[in-house]
């Protein structure tokens, strides 16, 4: 013990506390260093646990809820817990989390009912490449989770739960393009939504589209010529709109279009607008008896 506080001590060797003892600063009661049990030394300042560093089977650096752990001159980046959440909290500039260790990744482990996933992976040997890495693992957007992506363990899933859903391409004369197996290994492009030519677009000879359960109506282009087959009931064609017609065109032999038969739907009449030829030993018959 020193009378005089303003005196300075030089110590030659070893200074020896005894067991939860303090050392004091600034010639107060409230700021000193103490080990408050046996390996567990603790850091007051103000009156407060600051800092405790705690040896044992796990050993620890650790500050009380609502003490922030602060890094930087003003500081900058802060971290602490409330009591309740945790958080990291930056200040200035961006904030950026590196593995600089070659092709190693980089993991965000949740607790999912007492077991311990990877709920998303940087895979650092893929190009970064960011990994949902468990099946029926949604990705949600929107305020209700609204949009969601997942894969089933089978199939992978778009879903929308509210409104519309919509497929947009901003870039001028781009397309839309859906492409999947082509039967060989290979990848074709089955339908195409060209930007430049406004055509909504099936571009591969030989491929149908169809409808119906059995693909029962079918359009298609061999490379050739051009179907359109029925394989279930009658093939009907319709125009409701009033007194409108239904008018087959073809070639008119000048590279021109013209037209050879018109349903006439405000007459009420065939109109046949070209010559007709009839084969031999084809009859025409007019009347419901055949007359």
């Amino acid at each position: 013990t020193f009378a005089n506080a303003s005196l300075a001590a030089v110590f030659a060797d070893d200074v020896k506390l005894a067991a939860t003892k303090k050392l004091y600063f600034d010639g107060g009661s409230d700021t000193y260093i103490h080990e408050s049990a046996g390996d567990v030394l603790d850091f007051f300042v103000g009156g407060q646990q600051m800092l405790r560093l705690y040896e044992g089977g796990t050993d620890y650096v650790h500050v009380q809820d609502n003490t922030r752990l602060g890094v930087g001159n003003d500081p900058d980046l802060v971290i602490y817990h409330n009591g309740t959440n945790s958080f990291i909290d930056n200040n200035t500039g961006y904030v950026k989390f590196r593995n600089t260790l070659s092709d190693a990744d980089m993991y965000l482990s949740v607790n999912d009912g007492g077991s311990q996933i990877n709920a998303i992976t940087i895979d650092a040997s893929e190009l970064g490449r960011v990994k949902l890495p468990n099946d029926n693992q949604y990705l949600s957007i929107g305020a209700s989770g609204d949009l969601y992506f997942f894969h089933d363990g089978t199939n992978s899933v778009i879903r929308n739960a509210t409104g519309d859903l919509v497929l947009r391409n901003d870039e001028a004369d781009q397309d839309i393009i859906f492409q999947t197996d082509d039967g060989s290994g290979g990848i074709s492009t089955y339908l195409e939504l060209d930007g430049s030519t406004k055509f909504v677009r099936v571009p591969g000879d030989d491929i149908r589209l169809t409808i119906g359960d059995g693909n029962d109506l079918q359009l298609l282009h061999n490379g050739t010529n051009s179907y359109i087959a029925n394989y279930i009931g009658d093939l009907v064609i319709e125009n409701h709109e009033a007194d409108k017609d239904i008018i087959f065109y073809n070639d008119d032999g000048s590279g021109g279009t013209t037209a050879y038969l018109t349903l006439d739907g405000s007459s009420t009449r065939i109109k046949i607008d070209k010559n007709m030829e009839f084969q031999d030993d084809v009859a025409l018959k007019f009347g419901t008896s055949d007359d």
